[in-house]
């Protein structure tokens, strides 16, 4: 569990560390909006990525995240409907998501 935690945290700073270096290495208008608009995503994909890998009740959970222009796509397995509902709401409530695209695909408890 401590490991999952940490490795949550690792990915959520990753994803900042990367927003924050694309968005100073833009050098014009239009490049600075693409790398604003990239970093953002990037840092919210971090974060429900995050959010997803640290929740307990995802244990059993195969989940892929992409964020463009804070439509996320969630892809991979989980195990129950429970669960599809329960990465469903994570990825809703992080902050900056405008809308969750579900590609999940239930399967049954072993």
């Amino acid at each position: 569990m401590k490991q999952r935690s940490a490795i949550a945290g690792i990915l959520a700073t990753a994803a900042l560390a990367f927003a924050i270096s694309l968005s100073a290495n833009a050098e014009n208008g239009s490049a600075r909006r693409v790398s604003v608009d990239t970093a953002v995503d990037a840092a919210i994909n971090g974060k429900v990525a995050a959010a997803l890998m640290s929740d307990p009740g995802l244990l059993g959970a195969r989940i892929d995240v992409d964020t463009h222009d804070g439509i996320v796509r969630l892809a991979g397995t989980v195990v129950g409907a429970a669960d599809l509902r329960r990465a469903l709401d994570i990825a809703s409530q992080v902050e900056g998501v405008r809308r969750v695209d579900n590609l999940l695909e239930v399967t049954r408890r072993p």
